[in-house]
């Protein structure tokens, strides 16, 4: 199968294995429209048989057409060399709809983790965005909280009190929180509040990215 050949290197590693992304190419581009020759040939290989059978054929060419289609089943990871892959707010949206499962339980976070996310609630806020009220029960702040600058205070009290919970509940209630200050948009962060959210996000981002990778290796086997 001549046109199946590929150039040796191309796309290859170091150790001389192909990548993901050649692998599906050549899968995409090459092997499959040559198996798809094959098969018609098989069939309808003489103009004879096109001819006399022309809607016979017609409709067999449609059958491999849709017969034959390779889905690419990867994700995007939320993290790349350690930076986030969507904008904070697509970012803070995936990760709630994770930390909301119950698949996320089994992931240790570590002490200060979900206290950063507080925290990142508390730099949100600033800008007086969302409704105050329900940030401040995702984070079972009890207190008589006025408005977004008592939130904030409430919320560096809460921190420094200990009184923070580190599991996925806990996560999941200060990621909605987050979202609720934000109110569909990081346009109005400045440069270094922006920095803490993100820095805040890449730890839970490393957990979900993780999951993802143990899902698709266990889906598709």
């Amino acid at each position: 199968m001549a046109a199946g050949r590929a150039e040796p290197r191309a796309g290859c590693s170091p150790r001389g294995r192909w990548s993901c992304e050649f692998a599906f190419a050549w899968f995409n581009d090459v092997l499959l429209p040559e198996i798809k020759r094959c098969a018609y040939q098989r069939s309808f290989g003489t103009a004879w048989s096109r001819f006399f059978k022309s809607r016979q054929a017609y409709a067999y060419s449609q059958y491999l057409d849709e017969a034959f289609v390779m889905r690419d089943l990867r994700e995007r990871p939320l993290l790349v060399e350690g930076r986030l892959t969507r904008s904070i707010v697509e970012s803070v949206r995936e990760l709630q709809s994770f930390f909301y499962g119950a698949s996320a339980e089994r992931y240790f976070i570590r002490p200060g983790e979900v206290d950063a996310l507080y925290e990142a609630v508390a730099l949100a806020a600033k800008a007086a965005r969302g409704y105050v009220g329900y940030a401040q029960s995702k984070l079972e702040i009890r207190a008589d909280v006025a408005d977004h600058a008592d939130l904030i205070a409430y919320i560096y009290q809460y921190v420094r009190s200990g009184r923070v919970r580190a599991n996925s509940g806990a996560a999941d209630g200060a990621l909605r929180a987050l979202l609720e200050m934000l109110n569909d948009s990081d346009e109005h962060l400045d440069g270094a509040d922006r920095r803490a959210i993100v820095d805040s996000l890449i730890p839970f981002a490393q957990m979900l990215d993780e999951a993802m990778f143990v899902r698709r290796h266990t889906q598709w086997c």
